[in-house]
């Protein structure tokens, strides 16, 4: 599972609440692993809870093939780029 995992930025409250939005529209269950453990990301608190600047990675824990690339393709606009 855990080569599903994608590096992602949540710098900001707005983007916080952007990201828990998105994630809360699937319907599988979706992890947020940090430094420090895994929160649910469907959870405000639990992701605000996190210090958002350490590295984070978002999984979704689903067997959907349609599921997990609809799943990747609304990360992107979360992901962590090298710049």
């Amino acid at each position: 599972m855990d080569d599903n995992r994608i590096q992602i930025k949540l710098r900001t409250i707005e983007n916080v609440k952007r990201f828990v939005s998105v994630v809360t529209s699937f319907k599988s269950d979706v992890d947020l692993l940090a430094d420090r453990g895994v929160v649910d990301a469907k959870s405000i608190l639990g992701v605000f809870g996190l210090y958002l600047l350490q590295n984070m990675y978002v999984r979704i824990l689903s067997d959907d093939p349609e599921e997990c690339e609809k799943f990747k393709k609304a990360m992107e606009e979360f992901e962590e780029n090298e710049i």
